[in-house]
């Protein structure tokens, strides 16, 4: 039986001896290189299944070793997987360009990272879609935010008030209150500032997100938040 061959480039040889004993645990062959220029020589006499490459290498970066394969017609559909700490947006946008994304014919699902005031100034990234609270709803804590403490709020000041609020919700249910789990994981959730949300049994929480696309300097929301779960609710 074909084994599928992976080919790792990463410039740390703990990183490497990590991978390699992995990968060939679970079943793959296993090809390294330690730098872009050594990767490249390789894929010109074996062809991998997938690479999984480190973004910051010296020399040659995972960014444009990855943009000279698949400047090679026939290494275009040749699946990289970038292994990397980065999580700026841009350093997203530097990955899908090398990869040879075009957003014409890709639909990019993101975030909420990306439900930041300049996100529209990635080009790559206009037409994109990303999950985040409803921004009219938050524009409107944080107009009241700032008319109440003269600054803007943090960003996870919603969150801060979201669990006041539930505090407060779960203090009124009886005499005492009522902080039981069972109260806690209502089915039907409690209303945010950030949209309703739910604590599940299981430790696991969920909150009704829109969908937001990106045109141009604005955010669209082309499919609005959940008021409730009810209709989420197996």
């Amino acid at each position: 039986m074909r084994r599928d061959t992976l080919l790792v480039v990463d410039d740390t040889p703990e990183t490497l001896g990590f991978l390699t004993d992995t990968l060939d645990g679970a079943g793959f062959t296993v090809l390294i290189a330690t730098d872009g220029a050594s990767a490249l020589e390789l894929v010109d006499q074996i062809t991998p299944d997938l690479v999984l490459m480190d973004a910051v290498m010296p020399g040659l970066d995972g960014f444009e070793t990855c943009r000279r394969l698949k400047n090679e017609k026939l290494l275009t559909h040749l699946p990289v997987i970038f292994m990397t700490g980065l999580s700026e947006t841009e350093d997203v946008v530097r990955g899908l360009a090398a990869g040879g994304i075009d957003n014409r014919s890709v639909q990019f699902i993101g975030t909420g990272v990306w439900d930041t005031p300049n996100i529209g100034s990635e080009t790559m990234l206009r037409g994109a879609w990303y999950a985040a609270p409803d921004p009219a709803k938050r524009g409107d804590f944080e107009r009241r935010y700032l008319a109440t403490y003269g600054r803007p709020p943090q960003r996870l000041a919603t969150l801060a008030y979201d669990a006041v609020a539930l505090a407060g919700n779960l203090a009124r249910l009886k005499q005492g209150g009522d902080f039981s789990v069972a109260a806690i994981t209502n089915p039907s959730g409690w209303a945010g500032v950030d949209g309703v949300f739910r604590f599940l049994p299981d430790g696991r929480s969920e909150r009704a997100l829109a969908v937001i696309e990106i045109q141009g300097d604005r955010s669209v929301v082309v499919s609005p938040a959940p008021r409730s779960f009810a209709r989420l609710t197996n």
